[in-house]
């Protein structure tokens, strides 16, 4: 009896934890660019545990794309210059940044970028 108790007793601990643990909603937000467009890429100032911005300059825009996040943006400023810095007139044709950023991550600030892939095409 006394176990029975304790398991009722645990439910009402366990199953509103698990509730709030599980995001029902998750949104992501997908930049394709063109890498012929991109006049360079900084990583901007941030203080401490504010999401780094990383500002990717475009040709013919006064303002740059400001994408925030909380982890990768070195990783992905390092793949964007190499996509720049590459043949225009290679085999495989002009290249394409993807860079794809959970808006609602688990993080400090809740925005990080999943993905930094060149698309060759």
């Amino acid at each position: 009896m006394k176990l029975y108790k304790a398991l009722i007793a645990l439910q009402f601990v366990l199953v509103p934890s698990l509730a709030i643990s599980n995001p029902s909603f998750q949104k992501f937000s997908e930049y394709r660019i063109p890498a012929s467009i991109v006049e360079r890429v900084v990583i901007g100032s941030f203080e401490v545990e504010d999401p780094v911005p990383l500002e990717i300059y475009l040709k013919a825009h006064n303002e740059p794309l400001v994408i925030e996040t909380d982890g990768f943006a070195e990783e992905c400023k390092d793949k964007i210059e190499r996509a720049m810095g590459s043949d225009p007139e290679n085999a495989l044709g002009s290249e394409t940044i993807q860079i794809t950023v959970y808006e609602t991550a688990q993080t400090l600030n809740g925005v990080l970028i999943t993905e930094c892939v060149r698309i060759f095409q």
